[in-house]
This record gives C-alpha cells, sequence and structure tokens, in this order.
C-alpha cells in the first residue's frame, strides 16, 4: 500500500472540521482515501494536532558489552555459548537468551 503525502493528512483534518462533509465516509470520499484512514487520520488530529506519523523503534540498546565479551573470547576461547551466558550473567547481573549470544558476529568483536 503506498505512503500517502504528509500534505494530503494534513489536508484532512482541517477539511472535516471546516464542515465540507458531514461524516467520516464524505471526508474519504471528498480526499480519495478509505473510511478507516480517515478515521485514523482524524482520531490523530483530534488527539494530537498533526497527523505525522509516530516514530517507529529505537533506542533498543545492546544488552552484551561486546568489551567483556572479546575479553571472554580471548581468556576462554573453547567456552560453548551456554557457558559465556552464565559468565556474562554473573558478571552483569543481566540475563540473555543464548541465541542472542550467539547472534553476535566475530567481526562486532
Amino acid at each position: 500500500m503506498a505512503e500517502l503525502s504528509l500534505d494530503l493528512k494534513r489536508r484532512v483534518g482541517p477539511g472535516y472540521l471546516s464542515g465540507n462533509s458531514g461524516t467520516y465516509l464524505e471526508t474519504a470520499d471528498l480526499f480519495g482515501v478509505g473510511q478507516a484512514t480517515a478515521g485514523r487520520l482524524l482520531r490523530r488530529y483530534r488527539e494530537t494536532g498533526e497527523v505525522k506519523n509516530k516514530p517507529r523503534g529505537g533506542n533498543n540498546p545492546r544488552r552484551i558489552n561486546l568489551a567483556w565479551l572479546r575479553e571472554h573470547s580471548e581468556a576462554y576461547p573453547d567456552a560453548r555459548l551456554g557457558d559465556r551466558v552464565q559468565a556474562w550473567e554473573r558478571s552483569s547481573g543481566i540475563r540473555v537468551h543464548v541465541g542472542k549470544m550467539g547472534a553476535l558476529q566475530p567481526e562486532a568483536l
């Protein structure tokens, strides 16, 4: 599905509130969008005064300290992933899944 332009999104709220259309369906037809889309845009406009999309993702910091992992890998080159996970939990108090520890690529170290 194609993303609507910000200009179009910003015209939907004032277009509805100005009285040019009486219902969400008429507003949707007026601007050439679906009724559900018009409803979402109008709700967002009513709640925040803006229709921009909310920011996505981000702020997902790494749970494993790469410097610690590098040192541990050099000190214990034959350690299994489970052993590294347990050592990390003892060292930091942060529990991680074996898959998370194994997902770290050697070049990241």
